[in-house]
């Protein structure tokens, strides 16, 4: 292995010791539990959302009907 290789070998030795190390300390990182914590509940908004729009739809489905119902009672109240 020629100088330069050496010179890739330890760097690449380097970087693998860094990111080894930068691995163990990320899930006791305060900053990573605080990330953590917000990606969890935005994924509860997100499902909340998600849950509310359902709602909304079967709520749109019953408007026509319930338009339907005050029609009739408006035509039955003018008779």
């Amino acid at each position: 292995m020629g100088v330069q290789g050496c010179g890739f070998a330890m760097v690449a030795g380097g970087v693998r010791k860094l990111a080894e190390r930068t691995a163990q300390a990320w899930p006791r990182s305060p900053q990573t539990q605080g990330m953590q914590q917000t990606q969890s509940a935005v994924d509860q908004r997100v499902g909340l959302a998600w849950s509310a729009a359902s709602e909304i739809e079967g709520i749109g489905g019953l408007m026509p009907r319930a338009v339907e119902t005050f029609a009739q009672i408006i035509y039955l109240t003018w008779e």
